[in-house]
């Protein structure tokens, strides 16, 4: 089987990462340049998604930072806590650099060419 995917967004390049371990072919197109590496644009991932992603061999534990507690001020009330997330033992979600997620995916799609 063939398939082809149009895009070398994050959706795209996790699909094709998938297919390709279930061994059909793929090919993507795209007519827009890729990202540069230095965007400081960064994109959050739940547990469940990273679980998801490492279920399908993409890790991403060694490029992620964890999150495990957030607090939100109002420096209108003298710094008043208004909100707390966590903290957790485990993880809340986890950020990564936008432009490092699409190399790591594009990488393993290239390595299983």
């Amino acid at each position: 089987m063939n398939i082809c995917l149009i895009g070398h967004g994050i959706p795209s390049l996790i699909l094709a990462n998938i297919l390709i371990n279930k061994n059909i072919k793929i090919s993507i197109f795209d007519d827009k340049k890729y990202i540069s590496e230095l965007s400081t644009r960064t994109l959050g991932i739940t547990k469940n998604s990273i679980d998801f992603l490492k279920n399908h061999k993409i890790d991403l534990e060694r490029n992620i930072w964890s999150i495990n507690n957030i607090k939100i001020f109002d420096e209108s009330q003298q710094n008043n806590e208004i909100l707390n997330f966590g903290p957790v033992n485990d993880k809340l979600f986890s950020i990564i650099k936008n432009s490092k997620f699409i190399d790591i995916l594009k990488k393993k799609i290239k390595k299983n060419k």
